[in-house]
């Protein structure tokens, strides 16, 4: 045929379905993704050697350039395989005619041509920094807090000739700040680098146009083939399509992505079944459309359209073929006993899941430093306040001057300067002139400090003994601290919010209970198999037939992994959930066993006589597995459609027996409804006795049913931008009209110390809420059991299933209202009864809430932290957590066994719930008083430097004249009294940890504010003008009267002489200030001290030796001995009011921690010893008749919600 450009006009068959028009001329088949209307003409020019049939050579595809007119639209398309790179993506993206495509649709093409081949496709970034922009982005990051920006304008005020400071007492001290920080982001951000670069640089086998090449994962492109053997880490989000294995499968681990440990099987498509080796890759040409770019670890939709090239010059073609996550293997995981596969890249590098997720959420800050800023800004007022002072005073005696000029000036004197009487001018020169001095009401290092001392606590932390588990088997035994900037938030937690599942429970299900044909069974070792036991005469056939599909059904609805170990044969089963382990290993020690499970079959050995009446061993069945539906929170049920060994098709089913109940068949046939009651009786007697429950039940199904459902799980499928909810309305429709077989009973154990710990929770004032999705009964059950609920409470139960009859009983709960558990059904609380649920869960020490979804679970926590403003703290272990997590002021993830996905949205996290109770009561306590002395102590120490500077202007005419020496202002902050913050903030404590376990009401003191307050910040910021107007005004009237009033009369003169003793007092009283608010002294303590003292004074020498001005100063101060005895007076003069408040505080009132404190010492008759630890015995609660009852949490005038004090459970039944 000749080359030409051949036209026609055809219809469309247009799909409405699947929105695709398909066109069909002779051999010519075009499928296009669109919708057009009307009829189209196209022109396709086609090659004159198209025809040609040469035997020895490989036919490759046609490739056909082909445009599309539609109705005068603007859709012009094709489907061409040599298309351009989208330049945006970095990926193998699709263009039609030089426009975009949907950008909802990702595209990869295979093979890649060579000239689109990018660098660096697949580099993994995870640093903030690179070497050029690191200075200015790190400065720009530091400079967005406005503090930074405050002592920026003061370090450019010193660089007027209006300062009298030196620049470099404020220029230092910044660039010192800014540097430490700098320094720290610096050294995180180069870990990172060295990280990714390792990363970057590991070399992967890939397969490209014809070649394997061994080249670093940085250079891996979309559409690459990688090779991967057993071991490797999956470089990129790959698409199977070859495996070692003749199944086509391949095992991977996930333990980085989600923490998982049991192996994931993952399947190779079956289109590619026939490519056996990498040359035949070469007659393949494939898109791939995908969902863009995502963080969804979970899930994946996606379909690819293949043409292989047969070697009978016949091309094969697929199209659309449906592939999900269960084909796909995700950059991280790891390769897993399987020898070799082959993957197809599909997102790489940034657009990778695992990098997706690296994405942060919103940082989380404490409470305490939103109230810290509150503070700041009083010290700011207070700044200002002082600076609009000295400036109207300034104004006001140089406008005096300037009256009094002409009227003082002697006739004809010439060096008497003009006054200036430009008063904006003198406005400006003023604020210059003191601005900078001023500066130093606010700690320059007061955030820096904070960020050091979180980093040390947290440091502590990890390293507690007492937080770790002793097990050699675990591979994690510290806990972890994923965002120290909630430290001091763990002391002031007011809300607890708890998963029940593998958070208060174990994890380690073992299944106990079965309920099948009317009876009731336990498992009990050494007892008959539970098909023995019905062999008995008594069972009948309908019985025998119901058992068996029973143990049919636990045996093969699952994704259980067997194998064998190798030394004792003996199965190994390995699955995903602890549930379907537990069934499997249940059953199997009841005459079942699952001995094979491959992608298309399912093997499973039965036992029992009455199965063979003549071989006491083990019958096999062999079922083909049809179709497979996952369970996950939202169905809570899980199906398999098998085809029996005689050829009959049947589907199981497992699930919630809320959701199970819903879809078991109403025809009594089917369904005896006695049997249905005796169903939900047994499922009651289990959920008393703690047990999680499953229904189970199967479904007969027809040749035609099939077929009809397969059709339509396909047509789902192709859905690509809503294929999960298309799929889930198929499958839904089939589980339907089910058969009851019977029901499993699930034990799941409390962990250790679990009741211990949340009695004591509760006697603290904190109030407990259990959030969980299992039964009203089983919730309430462990309640007790965990002392979570208290038998001597009366029991009200509401199970309100409309709004109405919800509002109701609400309403008279609320009038009469006592001691109450109560059941709410969640949607409706959670939308017009808001109030009314927080007004009876305010008034209750512990609420317990069943059957709620994750969702639910975060929007709880939410309506209390953001409605009522408490801290709240989340505890979770599984992924059905993270939402809480997340959503809590404090997120804590017990390390178990449902992943990592809990500990890496958590803030704190470790391997065991009895740890929260030292984590909040020990850790959590410290941290909060040392964080709040070190914020006092620091606003405190720098308004007793001020002070003196702003008196001095009185008697200096505000001249900006400086009262300290240089040198000091500029190691006061970052030297001078630097220690004493560490120091407290890694050892200070106000009891031993035995006395706090003794006496959990200790924590309401820091609940009610007793450590930071608006009135402990004003007792402190008035010592602090006290002290400094005494440091100066004592040397005013004995020392230095000289140097101000000029009559001479002083025993040492001088103007260094004044500065050195004024600042000699003033750090000697805040140093002894820090030893007075100390608790706890240590050796570290006094050496602290005398080192800062020693830096004091080598400044004081070595200033006196740099300054002519200076010379001779610091020895006439100190030899004198009349000086030295009026410092000590002017120590005691400054000290004597805090001695006395703190004598009162301690002797006359004592708080009920100085109680204890004292208490403890007598009975304890030995010295203090604050690392002592009795937690994990029994402590003889402290007798403090000052205080309330310890030993219990009954409300008292102290507690917050007057007189009533109910536990209340609530349930979505």
């Amino acid at each position: 045929m000749s080359n030409e450009e051949h036209v026609t006009n055809i219809d469309i068959i247009d799909d409405d379905d699947n929105n695709e028009v398909r066109f069909e001329n002779g051999n010519d088949k075009i499928q296009l993704k669109a919708k057009p209307k009307g009829s189209v003409g196209f022109t396709i020019p086609l090659e004159s050697e198209r025809n040609k049939k040469n035997s020895d050579s490989k036919v490759e595809p046609t490739i056909h350039d082909l445009s599309l007119y539609i109705d005068e639209s603007q859709f012009n398309s094709a489907f061409s395989l040599n298309t351009p790179i989208d330049e945006k993506s970095g990926s193998n993206t699709k263009l039609f005619n030089g426009e975009e495509k949907d950008d909802s649709i990702y595209e990869v093409i295979f093979p890649i041509p060579e000239e689109k081949l990018v660098k660096n496709s697949n580099y993994i970034r995870t640093t903030k920094y690179t070497i050029w922009s690191f200075l200015p982005l790190n400065l720009l990051s530091q400079f967005r807090r406005l503090y930074n920006i405050y002592f920026l304008f003061g370090a450019f005020s010193t660089l007027t000739k209006y300062s009298a400071l030196n620049p470099f007492t404020q220029i230092f001290p910044l660039l010192l700040v800014l540097s430490v920080t700098a320094l720290k982001d610096g050294y995180e951000d180069y870990k990172r680098y060295l990280s990714d670069k390792e990363t970057n640089n590991i070399k992967y086998s890939i397969f490209r146009n014809g070649y394997v090449d061994l080249i670093p994962s940085k250079d891996i492109n979309c559409g690459d083939v990688v090779i991967l053997q057993k071991g490797d880490k999956i470089p990129a989000d790959l698409l199977l399509i070859g495996s070692s294995s003749e199944e086509g499968t391949c095992y991977i681990e996930t333990s980085d992505l989600d923490g998982e440990t049991n192996l994931k099987r993952r399947t190779a498509l079956s289109q590619f079944s026939g490519i056996r080796s990498l040359d035949e890759l070469l007659r393949v040409k494939c898109i791939i459309h995908c969902e863009q770019p995502n963080d969804n670890l979970a899930s994946f939709d996606g379909s690819i359209s293949i043409q292989i090239s047969k070697k009978t010059n016949k091309i094969e073609e697929k199209e659309g073929v449906p592939f999900n996550m269960e084909n796909m293997l995700l950059r991280g995981s790891i390769l897993r006993n399987t020898d070799c596969i082959y993957g197809m890249v599909i997102y790489s590098g940034q657009n990778t899941k695992v990098y997706q997720n690296l994405k942060k959420s919103g940082m989380k800050f404490s409470k305490m430093e939103k109230k810290l800023n509150i503070f700041i800004l009083y010290v700011f007022v207070f700044n200002i306040a002082i600076l609009a002072l000295t400036v109207i005073m300034n104004f006001k005696i140089t406008k005096k001057e300037g009256d009094s000029y002409h009227l003082d000036k002697p006739d004809g004197n010439p060096y008497l300067e003009k006054p200036n009487k430009n008063y904006p001018a003198i406005i400006i020169s003023s604020i210059l002139s003191y601005y900078a001095l001023y500066t130093y009401v606010i700690p320059i290092s007061l955030f820096v400090s904070l960020e050091v001392v979180r980093f040390l606590q947290a440091f502590f932390m990890e390293k507690d003994k007492k937080m770790m588990v002793n097990k050699v088997e675990i591979k994690k035994l510290n806990m972890i601290v994923n965002n120290s900037n909630l430290n001091e938030e763990l002391g002031v937690v007011e809300y607890i919010f708890s998963d029940k599942t593998g958070t208060l429970t174990r994890n380690d299900m073992q299944l106990s209970k079965w309920f099948i044909a009317g009876r009731m069974y336990e498992r009990i070792p050494m007892q008959k198999s539970l098909l023995e036991r019905f062999e008995n005469p008594e069972c009948s056939p309908e019985e025998q037939k119901m058992i068996r599909e029973f143990c049919r059904a636990i045996a093969m609805c699952n994704e259980t992994i067997p194998s064998f170990e190798p030394k004792t044969y003996e199965i190994i089963y390995e699955s995903q959930s602890p549930d379907e382990s537990a069934l499997v290993y249940g059953i199997k020690t009841e005459g079942v066993s699952l001995i094979e499970r491959n992608r298309t079959s399912i093997s499973i050995g039965m036992w029992g006589s009455h199965m063979a009446p003549s071989l006491k061993h083990q019958v096999e069945e062999t079922y083909s597995i049809l179709m497979l539906f996952e369970f996950n929170s939202d169905r809570k049920r899980m199906s398999i459609i098998l085809r029996r060994p005689n050829g009959k098709i049947v589907l199981y089913c497992k699930g919630a027996d809320d959701i199970m109940f819903s879809r078991l068949s109403e025809n009594s046939q089917v369904n005896d409804p006695k049997y249905i009651q005796d169903t939900r009786n047994a499922l009651k007697v289990f959920s008393q006795d703690g047990l999680r429950v499953l229904l189970v039940a199967t479904k007969e199904l027809s040749e035609e049913e099939f077929d009809k459902f397969s059709n339509d799980y396909y047509q789902a499928n192709q859905n690509i931008n809503n294929r999960a909810v298309a799929v889930e309305e198929v499958v839904s429709e089939i589980e339907k009209d089910l058969k009851l077989l019977g029901a499993t009973a699930i034990e799941d154990r409390l962990q250790d110390k679990v009741p211990e710990t949340i009695d004591y929770i509760l006697q603290s004032g904190i109030r407990f809420w259990l959030l969980t999705g299992d039964k009203q009964e089983t919730a309430i059950n462990i309640g007790t059991s965990s002392k979570l609920l208290s038998k001597d409470f009366n029991m009200m139960i509401l199970n309100a299933t409309t709004e109405n009859e919800c509002d109701q009983k609400l309403d008279n709960f609320i009038k009469t209202l006592k001691e109450i558990i109560v059941g709410v059904y969640d949607q409706n609380v959670m939308t017009s009864m808001q109030r009314k649920f927080l007004e009876i869960g305010t008034r209750c020490h512990s609420v317990i809430c069943c059957r709620v979804t994750p969702i639910q679970k975060a929007r709880v926590v939410k309506l209390v932290k953001i409605h009522l403003r408490k801290t709240t703290l989340a505890i979770g272990d599984g992924a059905n957590d993270v939402s809480m997590i997340k959503a809590a002021d404090v997120g804590i993830g017990i390390m178990g066994k449902e992943g990592a996905q809990a500990v890496k949205a958590s803030d704190y996290a470790f391997k065991e719930f009895k740890f929260l109770k030292r984590l909040i009561f020990i850790h959590g306590h410290y941290n909060y008083i040392r964080i709040t002395k070190i914020l006092l102590y620091s606003f405190y120490k720098n308004i007793v430097l001020i002070i003196p500077q702003l008196i001095c202007g009185f008697y200096t005419y505000w001249s900006g004249s400086i009262i300290y020496e240089e040198m000091f202002l500029t190691a006061y902050n970052v030297l001078l009294t630097s220690i004493p913050g560490p120091i407290l903030a890694c050892i200070e404590r106000d009891l031993p940890t035995s006395a706090i376990y003794s006496n959990p009401k200790i924590y309401l003191e820091t609940l009610k504010g007793k450590y930071w307050n608006v009135k402990l910040f004003l007792h402190w910021f008035l010592i602090a003008i006290y002290q400094g107007i005494m440091s100066f005004y004592m040397a005013y009237f004995t020392i230095c009267d000289s140097i101000l009033k000029g009559n001479g009369k002083s025993y040492v003169t001088g103007y260094w002489s004044q500065s050195y003793i004024i600042e000699t007092v003033v750090l000697i009283t805040v140093l002894v200030k820090a030893i007075m608010v100390t608790e706890w002294m240590t050796i570290l303590t006094f050496l602290g001290i005398a080192i800062m003292l020693a830096f004091h004074l080598i400044i004081m020498i070595t200033v006196n030796y740099l300054y002519y001005d200076n010379e001779g100063s610091i020895y006439m101060i100190f030899h004198s001995p009349l000086v030295i005895l009026i410092v000590i007076y002017m120590l005691i003069v400054n000290l004597l009011p805090e001695i006395i408040i703190t004598y009162y505080q301690k002797i006359i009132k004592p708080s009920h921690t100085q109680i204890v404190l004292e208490t403890y010492k007598l009975k304890k008759n030995e010295p203090l010893n604050y690392d002592e630890d009795n937690s994990e015995s029994d402590v003889e609660s402290l007798d403090c008749s000052a205080s309330s009852d310890s030993s219990s949490y009954k409300s008292t005038k102290d507690t917050e919600d007057s007189t009533i004090e109910p536990r209340i459970s609530m349930s979505k039944d």
